[in-house]
């Protein structure tokens, strides 16, 4: 289920029950989301283990957002204006707004006329000659649990309790909404009831009659009940308005735009040679076996084969009707190298070991391994064979690039990396409006969510096949790699803990932190029975505490600020992935990668990219450090320190904090003052 507010009245899309458009038709010989399907095998390792196994790997599948383009085909017209599938209204209240004077709320409805949502105005009705308004705005508060339940407030009840003159339904209730002054100012009052007239008793409900029960209820008094926990949850799932539960958690009366609402689970992968894996992505659920054994033959029937041989090889078995494949896939195939082919018959391969040996989930901790150690090879790789570009003044450059910084004296490395895609899945949510005092000391270092995870609705099963489907999004971009040189000018390898003086107080008040905290998630997971979302989670805070990846991550958000001056991106399109990773030995590797990745070829056009030159970026790192030194709320700032209590140390919105579509950890973990320390040694 997902919120969409445009303008100001909320629509609830809650599942895929009642998709219009062609979506239920066959569109290039391919159905419903099997049209708008996201190939990506590591996210369906990671579905795999975060359903505990329990649905067969191959009837995982992601898709992404219908949308009248994607739908779109030459077989079937689907007009931009067309509408593809349908939401309901929430919150189901709403305040007039097309007339001036006392603000009228009431329940939405629909008019009879022409079915179109209104609210029933007294005022519109004396003035425009139509109680039905059509201009009205969506109230601003909803009632929400931590158990994932949200609905309306009961209006009638928390206005009237049972003192009112009038015994209609909530239908045919109006309320004034006053506000003056500004904040909390704000008065609910009963002002009338719509019924029918006298004369016409079998008319309609288009009469309108004051009350008089003076009955209200201010703002302050309704915070008052929620603080104290005095208002019952309805245990209602918006996405689903037709069922409830008993529910004896207490309700918070809440702004629905508030961002802790609705608290998403995310999951991401990342790919940085996307061309090698795309036809991979695309074979291994349904064609892997077929495809090593087409290759198989080949090599031993026509050693120096080539593309072509294969399509052929794959098109006569398609004519043979022996295998179901579609003509595009053929198409790739043959537009690909001999080397691409076998780079895919080797990973399907490996894929194919994984799933005979039990061994196909991935959990989020090895998939960022997995990536540190792809964008590792490359960068190795540029060391051993000399990557070269041309650069942004038509002159080669040999990647990576290395260089010691002016301000610190720290020896960096950067990478480019032109070809880039992130596919993000969300498989549930939380609603974050409690401080969850009730945590015993574990949960507290854990910094486990206090709301229950809602993931029943994140998943769409087909009950013609059990394929079971996760909204996702993939998208095409550019990014740079950045870390710090492995080895020092001796050639000699450098512990990563080696920029940090050891008693530092930032660094020390971090390091003690993350110890802390590692023997309390250690503990949690041999003690509790935590599900595969949990240890992720757990494995995580672990990572993220650690004062190594907070020094990165701090470092990002500054360089962040610094690439958005330089290369014409905003602050809120560029995105980070930071990596800490404990390797067997006990050290740790880390760096981060600094991206943009939009859809279509926004993402791919080099404004990042091109800023990976020995006059460019080595100029943008120093200024990054030269700002960490300094922020315009000093002292203030940077007197703020890092404790139990905190999640960040030196830290606000005037240097490090970022957009939230920027930061990955919620501007969490983050310490101006740990890297000062390693600046001005």
């Amino acid at each position: 289920g997902a919120s969409i507010t445009a303008p100001s009245i909320g629509r609830m899309f809650g599942n895929l029950d009642k998709p219009i458009g062609n979506f239920r038709e066959t569109v290039d010989g391919k159905q419903q989301l099997n049209k708008i399907e996201i190939n990506d095998v590591n996210m369906s390792r990671i579905l795999f283990q975060i359903n505990k196994e329990k649905i067969p790997f191959d009837d995982l599948h992601i898709f992404s957002m219908p949308t009248n383009a994607s739908l779109n085909s030459t077989e079937k017209n689907v007009d931009a204006d067309q509408d593809i599938y349908q939401g309901e209204l929430f919150p189901e209240w709403g305040i007039c707004s097309r007339h001036t004077g006392n603000r009228i709320f009431g329940k939405i409805v629909y008019n009879p006329r022409n079915n179109t949502a209104a609210v029933k105005c007294p005022l519109c009705k004396n003035k425009y000659g139509d109680r039905y308004s059509t201009s009205f705005s969506s109230v601003r508060f909803v009632l929400a649990c931590r158990k994932g339940h949200m609905s309306d407030l009961d209006w009638t009840k928390q206005i009237h309790g049972t003192d009112c003159n009038e015994d209609v339904g909530d239908d045919d209730r109006v309320y004034t909404w006053n506000e003056s002054g500004g904040g909390d100012n704000i008065v609910f009052r009963c002002y009338g009831v719509w019924k029918k007239k006298d004369s016409e008793p079998h008319g309609e409900y288009d009469n309108f009659v004051e009350t008089k029960c003076n009955q209200e209820k201010r703002l302050t008094d309704l915070k008052g009940l929620s603080n104290t926990d005095r208002l019952p949850c309805q245990g209602k799932f918006v996405e689903n308005t037709f069922s409830s539960e008993r529910c004896t958690a207490h309700a918070k009366f809440v702004l629905k735009s508030m961002m802790s609402l609705r608290s998403p689970v995310i999951y991401s992968t990342l790919v940085v040679e996307p061309h090698k894996t795309h036809l991979f992505n695309k074979l291994c659920k349904n064609y892997a076996g077929r495809f090593r054994e087409f290759i198989m033959d080949l090599n031993d029937d026509k050693p120096d084969w080539d593309q072509d041989d294969v399509a052929n090889k794959i098109e006569k078995r398609k004519n043979q009707k022996t295998i179901e494949i579609g003509d595009e896939l053929i198409r790739e195939i043959r537009k690909s190298t001999r080397k691409d082919l076998e780079y895919v018959d080797s990973e399907l391969k490996k894929h194919l070991d994984h799933i005979h040996s039990g061994d196909i989930a991935l959990s989020e901790k090895e998939n960022l391994e997995d990536e540190l150690d792809s964008l590792k090879n490359v960068v190795k790789n540029g060391l051993e064979e000399g990557i070269v570009q041309q650069g942004p003044s038509s002159k080669s450059i040999v990647f990576p690039i290395q260089w010691s910084s002016s301000v610190s004296g720290l020896r960096f490395e950067a990478m480019p990396f032109n070809n880039i895609k992130v596919t993000n899945i969300q498989t549930g949510y939380s609603r974050e409006i409690d401080n969850g005092d009730d945590s015993d000391e574990i949960d507290k270092y854990a910094q486990t969510r206090t709301g229950k995870i809602v993931s029943k609705f994140s998943k769409y099963t087909d009950r013609t096949n059990d394929n079971v489907w996760y909204l996702g999004n993939q998208n095409i971009g550019e990014g740079i790699f950045i870390q710090l040189q492995p080895e020092n000018e001796e050639h000699k390898s450098t512990d990563a803990f080696s920029i940090f003086e050891k008693d530092n107080i930032h660094f020390t008040a971090w390091n003690d932190y993350n110890q802390k905290a590692t023997i309390a998630i250690d503990s949690l997971l041999d003690k509790k029975d935590s599900t595969y979302f949990d240890q992720d989670n757990l494995e995580g805070i672990k990572m993220k505490t650690n004062p190594l990846f907070v020094w990165w991550h701090s470092f990002a958000h500054q360089i962040i600020t610094e690439l958005a001056i330089d290369s014409g991106f905003t602050t809120t399109s560029l995105s980070e992935r930071v990596y800490c990773i404990k390797k067997e030995d006990g050290t740790f590797s880390a760096g981060i990668l600094l991206y943009v990745a939009t859809p279509g070829s926004d993402g791919t056009l080099g404004g990042l990219t091109s800023l990976v030159d020995k006059n460019i970026l080595p100029k943008i790192i120093s200024n990054a450090e030269r700002h960490l030194l300094s922020c315009s709320n000093d002292p203030v700032c940077y007197e703020r320190k890092f404790d139990d209590n905190r999640h960040r140390g030196a830290a606000c919105h005037a240097c490090l904090m970022s957009p939230e579509t920027t930061c990955s950890y919620q501007n969490k973990y983050l310490d101006r003052n740990l890297i000062r320390g390693t600046i001005e040694k």
